[in-house]
């Protein structure tokens, strides 16, 4: 689940989500030569491109139920950036209308459905500072969900929904609140300096991931239904970009390490414990990251993020088989620079979708694709 910053993405690297895409200095990885990696393979799925609506924007997040419907959200990369939403209803992406014009720039970070006419999707609005926004799809129309969100100034960073009534959402600076289905609550949860994504599986659980305050490092939290429990904190190397719940003890989070050199990273929680995973590179990459993981039964995860071999910003998938995490052939927009996967949704252990953009002549589009 996703996050991008308005704007046009600088070169080689930026800050997202306060999730951030994998920030590198690329002078200095070109002197690093190959990383440990596979090739890119095909890995029990086919992932195509997808046509989305014309314009210059990007998907930060999507969110698909069963049936096969997703609903993305983001924003557009002109200078003055304006929150969006999008539809896919099994056959297209279109368009949808996002609540009442707020003040921009605005932008929807996150999105979390439980049917397709329950979505709520969060994110910023600004009025000389950022400001807590939330909309809620009710299978007409998104609608504001102010209520408790007044006088909130910050920034949206992640949620989840438990229920069409539940949802927890995350902040840029490290808080959490609670939807209880008519109103936002303050939910306390100590010992992060931003969260990076939440994933809950119901009332009584759910996974928040971020940067822990003070130390920076990558962190857990586990809520239990009453508080936040924060976990054991990882190597400051390692950024937590995602996290994917199938059952209160099944976990997966995602991201990437940025020491000694720039590799995907997975850790696996049992309910108990965390367990390294190894997920690859693709072969010749200079450096590579995941963004986004989605797990859809507890033996079956999917993650996707980008590369880069020097020539351009290329999409990268992956799969988890139970055992190990092999690279799956994604496609690329012919003639882009960039190409990059900031998010993915599956609902069986084929059917996936991931959003993100794609950057060509220095304009940026919103990029979807899917496996079947």
């Amino acid at each position: 689940m996703k996050y991008r910053p308005p704007g046009p993405v600088p070169p080689h690297g930026r800050q997202g989500r306060r999730r951030r895409r994998i920030s590198f200095a690329l002078a200095s990885i070109l002197a690093m030569t190959s990383l440990l990696a596979i090739g890119v393979a095909d890995a029990a799925a086919t992932w195509s491109l997808q046509t989305t609506p014309k314009g210059e924007s990007r998907m930060n997040e999507v969110s698909c139920v069963a049936g096969g419907e997703c609903f993305a959200v983001g924003n557009t990369t002109t200078k003055t950036s304006e929150k969006l939403a999008m539809r896919w209803n099994g056959t297209e992406w279109k368009s949808q209308v996002t609540a009442p014009e707020l003040p921009n720039p605005t932008s929807l970070t996150s999105v979390s459905c439980t049917s397709a006419s329950a979505c709520v999707s969060v994110g910023y609005f600004t009025i000389g500072v950022k400001y807590l926004l939330a909309e809620r799809w009710d299978g007409t129309a998104w609608k504001r969900l102010e209520s408790g969100l007044e006088t909130k100034a910050g920034e949206f960073t992640a949620v989840s929904c438990a229920s069409a009534t539940e949802c927890i959402a995350g902040t840029a600076s490290g808080g959490a609140l609670r939807w209880n289905g008519t109103e936002w609550k303050t939910s306390p949860i100590e010992g992060f300096s931003s969260i990076k994504d939440i994933s809950c599986v119901s009332s009584s659980f759910c996974m928040a991931a971020g940067k822990a305050y003070p130390s920076g490092l990558a962190v857990t939290s586990v809520w239990n239904g009453v508080k936040w429990t924060k976990q054991s904190e990882l190597a400051a190397s390692v950024n937590l970009e995602s996290v994917s719940c199938s059952a209160a003890n099944v976990c997966t989070v995602a991201g990437y390490q940025e020491s000694p050199t720039f590799l995907p990273v997975a850790r696996r929680w049992n309910g108990t414990t965390w367990s390294a995973q190894s997920p690859p590179a693709p072969v010749g990459s200079l450096a590579a990251g995941l963004h986004g993981v989605s797990c859809p039964s507890a033996t079956v995860c999917f993650a996707t993020g980008d590369y880069t071999d020097g020539s351009a910003w290329k999409t990268l998938a992956e799969r988890w088989n139970g055992t190990t995490w092999e690279i799956q052939s994604s496609p690329n927009v012919a003639g882009a620079s960039r190409n990059e996967l900031f998010d993915v949704s599956c609902i069986s252990a084929t059917v996936c979708e991931s959003v993100g953009s794609s950057e060509t002549a220095g304009k940026i589009s919103a990029l979807a694709e899917r496996s079947s």
